[in-house]
């Protein structure tokens, strides 16, 4: 399949989602440092609950709905003008509907139900203009079909965190930890590894020179996928297992994909992408390793609980979705810098390497290792300083990013500048 670059969109829509990673992962570190007692205690504490939305929305949120805004008109040739066009409002909606569900949390104020409000006002439209674009879009079946699901899971998982802002209380017929199971099984269990499926199969073979998945061994991936979830869901819903069963359960899926992932890697002929290829590699041995420690660890050892939790929302799927923004931040520039330069020019067009080096790509791989180590330990029980210590090294590796990513723009208006042109 050849990108589309030429569909690429407006840089400024996907880049905004992209400099907002940053900032969430600053106020991550600063709820890892100041609340560590309550991270350590439950899940429903108010620090646990604004933390996981910080995380899952603020981190990963910002760079799935910006890395959809490139992935579908570039690699799908999906007609996505109606979703560049509510960019911007829809972006403003997103940021500032999590900043005052977080607040709510943390202060157990009405702002919560504004926040879950305008955070629904963005989520859905987002997916209803992506699943209209996708209907053109020039991909195999399953792969549409799943990123299909994957929208509109995440949507529905928007419209119960509504409900759920709101005060309404559980679903009629379910307790309020089932209501929350259900929301947290649609956004991230499903929505999320259905996500990866999807763009998975599409840019793992052109990134990362892994061999094509068939059609058929995705169907049949998925349709196992798809019976897991279901017994993982109906299972929690008639009261058979509890949460951290469901946890486990749903999260076999994506521990399949882990290991094929890393299967592919290792037989991969291609050497293309080290920082990429060593980020994933790293970011799926996490998420085997963090269920793992909740299903063998949690029950001889209390706080492996949430450490393995904390493992997964803070290391593993950040490091999965960075190893693709660093990928996608520099590609999308390069592809700008294609469509402007005027005809017949010879001023120099650097290669997409050029904009962002690997040597940027493995200093903040190195940061993540580091934090990682901090944080299981930290949740394991080795006290306030190391919960501190987390939070400090999370705070550099968000600047360490933004330095990156500033870095990557700066390059882009020089070579803009020799073309003549302005940076905006």
């Amino acid at each position: 399949m050849r990108l589309a670059g030429a569909r690429a969109p407006t840089v400024r829509i996907p880049l905004a989602h992209f400099l907002a990673i940053p900032f969430w992962l600053l106020v991550a570190a600063w709820l890892f440092a100041s609340s560590c007692e309550a991270l350590q205690a439950s899940r429903w504490a108010p620090a646990s609950l604004a933390q996981v939305h910080v995380l899952l929305l603020g981190v990963l949120g910002n760079g799935m709905l910006g890395s959809l805004q490139q992935f579908l008109p570039v690699a799908t040739g999906a007609d996505t003008r109606r979703l560049q066009r509510a960019g911007t409002t829809l972006f403003t909606l997103f940021n500032l509907g999590l900043g005052l569900l977080v607040a709510g949390f943390l202060h157990q104020s009405a702002w919560r139900g504004w926040g879950g409000s305008l955070l629904a006002l963005a989520l859905l439209p987002f997916a209803a203009l992506a699943l209209h674009a996708l209907g053109r879009a020039g991909l195999a079946v399953t792969t549409r079909w799943q990123l299909a699901i994957a929208l509109a899971c995440l949507a529905s998982a928007g419209a119960l965190g509504l409900w759920l802002a709101l005060a309404r209380g559980p679903l009629p017929a379910l307790s309020h930890a089932q209501t929350v199971d259900l929301h947290a099984l649609l956004g991230l269990a499903v929505g999320v590894t259905a996500l990866l499926a999807a763009i998975g199969a599409v840019v793992l073979p052109m990134f990362q020179g892994l061999a094509r998945w068939s059609e058929r061994s995705q169907q049949t991936a998925w349709l196992a996928a798809s019976v897991v979830f279901l017994t993982a869901l109906s299972s929690r819903l008639l009261g058979v297992v509890d949460s951290v069963a469901l946890a486990l359960l749903a999260a076999l899926p994506a521990v399949w994909l882990g290991a094929c992932v890393l299967y592919g890697q290792w037989r991969r002929s291609s050497r293309r992408r080290p920082g990429l290829v060593r980020a994933w590699c790293f970011g799926w041995l996490l998420l085997v390793g963090a269920v793992l420690l909740a299903g063998f660890g949690h029950a001889r050892h209390p706080p492996a609980l949430p450490a393995a939790a904390w493992l997964l929302l803070a290391s593993a799927l950040p490091l999965l979705l960075q190893g693709m923004l660093l990928e996608i931040l520099p590609f999308l520039h390069w592809n700008r810098l294609v469509l402007a330069r005027p005809p017949g020019s010879h001023a120099h067009l650097p290669g997409v390497d050029a904009l962002l080096p690997e040597r940027d790509k493995q200093a903040l791989l190195l940061l993540n290792g580091l934090f990682t180590l901090c944080i299981v330990l930290a949740a394991l029980g080795d006290g306030p300083s190391m919960w501190v210590a987390s939070g400090a090294l999370l705070a550099l590796q968000a600047v360490a990013l933004l330095v990156v990513m500033l870095r990557c723009l700066s390059r882009v208006s020089r070579v803009l500048k020799e073309f003549g042109l302005t940076a905006a």
